[in-house]
């Protein structure tokens, strides 16, 4: 992903309330972001779906984190 794009769906993501954007006034600068409350919301809603979608068909999950409850 390139920068830009990436820079344009976070911001699209924050205008959303999906993510906190955290600045710190370091050099280099620094920005964090974390998912709000209802980015966590939404994260626990879509979880049923991923797991109905990985039961019917042969998909498999490419993330580092576990969305999927085991």
């Amino acid at each position: 992903i390139s920068p830009s794009t990436l820079a344009s769906m976070l911001k699209e993501l924050e205008k959303q309330r999906l993510v906190v954007r955290e600045s710190f006034r370091e050099i280099p600068p620094k920005v964090e972001y974390s998912l709000s409350e209802r980015g966590k919301e939404l994260r626990e809603a879509i979880i049923p779906l991923l797991e109905w979608a990985l039961k019917k068909g042969n998909y498999t999950v490419h993330c580092s984190c576990s969305l999927v409850r085991k």
